[in-house]
């Protein structure tokens, strides 16, 4: 008998330790939410040879994360059949071989989608159901074994959402017998509780007055109560998940739809982070449901930025300090009491890049972190710096990354970590791969460094631009609307606009290194020196400048190597006269120039620059990137206002017009879309660059025309100059534009039609 029970506790000692081992990840970040993986028995560094799956298995497109429960993997993802339409699927897998055991397919229409690319809301699994829904709003309870449907809502039908151009992407939560979800529906239905096992309604809550944005919610124990906190566009709010009735409200604005990573809560402290306006962290009470704002970052720009603006990844808290990468990849430590920067290093990204990103998970005293590239590190994080102690490919990336990238796709999808095994997926396949310790060669020298370089700073002020004079940059969208949705395999070019100085200048961060169009006014190229490192590693290595003006050249000198400097033949004539570029200082004159048109470089990294006529000089440069559909016009279009005629250099107040004429007409052949004017002060669209359209440079053309015929009839009438200016009357749609220059410009016209 003694025996007997011996073994029966041997027994139970051993199943207790099998399911301390075991651990699910039922829904997105692992359960809670927290991004936290408990697990241990895992490895300490990678196989020598790398990492290999167990096994892969075919999937379509998708960006929703797998998660795994209960011997099954369960995602989403979307068959295109035409452009954009297709069908979106549930799909359940067996955990150990990859053998897919059911699928549920329905129609999906992505048209309108600005990111057309499969379903973003994770799957969530509570016992025997699985809650899935596609990126149009189909929300479905299937079996987990049969994935039979066991009820259906839809938002469009059910509650009026509409197409917000980011598709549904809130993976609803279980709360206890409640299914809860961000739905954006009109009136009140910002959010919705159902019955879990009937799809009942139980609740609805909040007035829809904007978009709800990707939010995802969380349920966190605090004040004494459940509560559940939602992040919406114009801040974050905690509920009754039993009631929906509004706890409380913290303003925090973000811009569409960049509320993307998920709220973290420890130690009754709230993280929310965003690409635009940074980070904010509350301080909840500790008797009641409420909270107040500790901390909210200055910076409300994606480049300039003082705190941590975090994209994709969720940012996590250890201790003291939090952790997150930023805008441009670098992954950040900040204070938690104050928010401040302690340092920052790219090793995790290793690409200073627009939305570069990694997902970091905890376990025990490390991280796993992935990144965009497809890698997975092993690494720890701590006050003094990030430690990496190891790294591996992980899968290919295969999702277009909507920006220029040296790599030519990213893999944005948070892994799923269950059972000693990592999950992952891209648009072509899902692999399991094991993070089991086990007896294997492992490397002593990763390809990557053990102890990866920290970049340290006594807080965020000091990585900032100490020049004088302060150079802005804006990133430019580019590509015209309907070229994004329809064309997926467009790459979005990493175009930026220095702004200050006076005059604009165009950095163009191509396969060639970055291309700078304009230099400035004399005494700014430090500035801009130091704000490119923000966007880019890659050095300048091609100038163009647009005329001889010293505004859009001074700066020249600034830029020492090997670059190449181009211009129109006539403005390097008129450089060669400059007092600024004579003797020894010769060598930063242009020494590429061209007549009508130069190509550089091909494919997505093509610049076209063309020469039309005279105008504001007799060398004024248009550029463009087709890649892109945008021109930069320096003072060929200045700003709504009438031009500077140089007549000294060539400049003619007669063929200004044709020369925008000749330009237009070619604008239309490649089909450019956007400009860039030399000094208007942009027009801003969110927190980044609204250039013009064509549609403002035709406007523009037009202008100069009908001013030059209003000059040349007032010529004919026999009326002077200042008469001419007096009196000069044009249509009403141009009261808006700057006349300063309007009698110098009669002047020159006057002039030209007398000689």
């Amino acid at each position: 008998m003694k025996r007997l029970l011996a073994c029966a506790t041997m027994f139970t000692v051993l199943v207790s330790s099998a399911h301390l081992w075991a651990e699910d990840w039922p829904e997105y970040r692992g359960k809670g939410r927290r991004g936290e993986w408990n697990e241990t028995g895992l490895l300490e560094r990678f196989p020598a040879d790398g990492l290999t799956p167990l096994w892969r298995t075919p999937v379509k497109e998708g960006y929703s994360s797998p998660v795994v429960a209960d011997g099954r993997v369960f995602l989403t993802d979307f068959a295109r059949t035409k452009v954009n339409r297709g069908i979106e699927r549930a799909l359940a897998l067996d955990e150990r071989t990859g053998r897919i055991l059911w699928t549920v397919e329905w129609d999906a229409d992505y048209g309108g989608f600005v990111w057309p690319n499969g379903p973003r809301a994770t799957p969530t699994v509570d016992g025997d159901r699985v809650y899935v829904l596609g990126a149009r709003g189909v929300l479905q309870c299937l079996n987990v074994e049969t994935g039979a449907v066991l009820w259906k809502r839809d938002y469009a039908a059910d509650y009026g959402v509409g197409n917000n151009g980011t598709g549904a992407a809130s993976a609803p939560i279980v709360d206890g017998p409640r299914l809860i979800s961000i739905v954006g529906g009109e009136p009140d239905a910002m959010v919705v509780a159902w019955d879990k096992m009937t799809g009942e309604e139980v609740w609805r809550s909040l007035e829809t007055t904007s978009d709800p944005g990707v939010g995802t919610p969380i349920i966190i124990t605090a004040g004494g109560a459940r509560q559940l906190i939602i992040w919406t566009l114009d801040g974050v709010r905690s509920l009754d998940p039993a009631t929906g009735a509004v706890y409380w409200l913290l303003p925090f604005k973000a811009v569409p739809p960049m509320n993307i990573p998920v709220p973290v809560f420890t130690d009754n402290k709230l993280l929310v982070s965003n690409f635009y306006t940074g980070s904010m962290l509350a301080l909840l009470d500790d008797s009641k449901p409420a909270a107040t704002m500790l901390w909210q970052g200055k910076s409300d720009s994606e480049i300039s930025t003082d705190g941590l603006h975090s994209v994709i990844g969720t940012p996590i808290i250890l201790g003291d300090q939090l952790y997150g990468t930023c805008s441009y990849g670098q992954l950040r430590c900040l204070n938690v009491s104050t928010g401040e920067r302690v340092w920052e290093t790219q090793t995790v990204t290793t690409e200073r890049a627009r939305w570069a990103s990694a997902h970091i998970v905890k376990n025990g005293d490390r991280v796993f972190i992935s990144n965009d590239r497809g890698e997975l590190m092993m690494a720890r994080l701590t006050v003094d710096g990030y430690q990496e102690i190891d790294r591996a490919h992980l899968l290919k990336p295969t999702s277009p990354p909507g920006i220029r990238r040296k790599l030519e796709n990213v893999t944005v999808v948070h892994p799923a970590y269950a059972n000693r095994h990592i999950y992952m997926r891209n648009d072509e396949e899902i692999v399991s791969i094991s993070l089991a310790a086990a007896e294997v060669p492992v490397s002593t020298s990763s390809n990557s460094p053990v102890s990866a370089p920290v970049a340290r700073a006594a807080s965020a002020r000091s990585v900032l631009p100490t020049a004088d004079n302060q150079v802005e940059i804006q990133y430019v969208p580019s590509l015209a609307g309907s070229k994004k949705i329809e064309d997926r395999a467009a790459e979005y070019s990493s175009l930026y606009m220095a702004l200050g100085g006076g005059t604009h200048s165009l950095v163009f961060t191509s396969e060639n290194g970055v291309v700078l169009v304009s230099t400035k006014q004399p005494g700014w190229g430090k500035a801009i020196l130091d704000k490119l490192p923000e966007i880019t590693e890659a050095p300048v290595t091609t100038i163009i400048n647009p005329h001889s003006g010293i505004a859009y050249t001074g700066n020249n000198h600034a830029f020492a190597g090997d670059v190449t400097i181009v211009a129109h033949a006539n403005t390097l004539r008129a450089m060669q006269g400059m007092p600024r570029f004579a003797g020894s200082d010769a060598k930063f004159l242009p020494n590429k120039t061209f007549t009508d048109k130069l190509t550089l470089f091909g494919g997505k990294s093509q610049v076209d620059v063309y020469f039309f006529g005279p105008a504001h000089t007799n060398g004024d440069a248009i550029v463009t990137i087709p890649a892109s559909n945008l021109a930069y016009l320096g003072e060929l279009l200045p700003a709504k206002e009438t031009p500077v005629i140089d007549t000294a250099r060539g400049g003619s107040a007669v063929a200004f017009p044709m020369t925008l004429a000749r330009a237009l007409e070619m604008f239309k052949a490649n089909d450019i879309q956007f400009i860039v004017p030399g000094r208007a002060e942009p027009r801003r669209g969110g927190l980044q660059i609204d250039v013009m359209t064509i549609r403002d440079f035709e406007e523009y053309a037009t202008f100069n025309l009908e001013f030059l015929d209003a000059a040349k009839a007032a010529m004919l009438a026999g009326k002077t100059v200042e008469e001419a200016a007096a009196t000069l009357k044009l249509p009403e749609q141009y009261a808006n534009y700057g006349m300063q220059h309007a009698r110098a410009n009669i002047q020159a016209i006057y002039d030209e039609l007398t000689r």
